[in-house]
């Protein structure tokens, strides 16, 4: 569902939030 792309978008983002802080 649309809330499973939405959960996918935000888990990439975070993670390259936290790599890119890292």
């Amino acid at each position: 569902m649309i809330q499973n792309s939405l959960r996918s978008v935000l888990a990439t983002s975070y993670a390259s939030a936290i790599s890119g802080s890292t």
